[in-house]
């Protein structure tokens, strides 16, 4: 019989990080930046280049788990599957270039 934590932070983050190795996420990502051209979206800089989401990706994640509440999150295949058709979750307009620096300007205590 497995076992699972049914916590809701523990749910949002082992969904997340399902879907940060994806194949999905990793198109969104190169999308964004091919439309906004390569570039830090503050400073204008092409060097160590982030995707920072204007909506956090832990809040979609969450919206995503409200509508599939029963999800096993551990069952990765069928998270990939269910997050591939979640067409918030990928949306391009969700997502700004920033260079490292920049972003941790919107984080500053998360990036280091």
């Amino acid at each position: 019989m497995q076992v699972y934590n049914t916590n809701a932070k523990y749910r949002v983050r082992v969904c997340e990080n399902i879907v940060r190795i994806s194949d999905s996420y990793k198109e969104w990502r190169n999308n964004v930046l091919r439309l906004q051209g390569k570039r830090c979206q503050y400073c204008g800089t092409t060097k160590r280049l982030h995707v920072h989401h204007t909506i956090p990706l832990s809040q979609l994640v969450y919206r995503f788990l409200t509508v599939y509440d029963d999800l096993d999150v551990n069952n990765s295949e069928l998270v990939n599957l269910l997050t591939e058709n979640y067409s918030a979750m990928w949306d391009e307009g969700n997502g700004i270039v920033l260079c490292h620096t920049c972003h941790q300007i919107e984080h500053p205590t998360m990036l280091k």
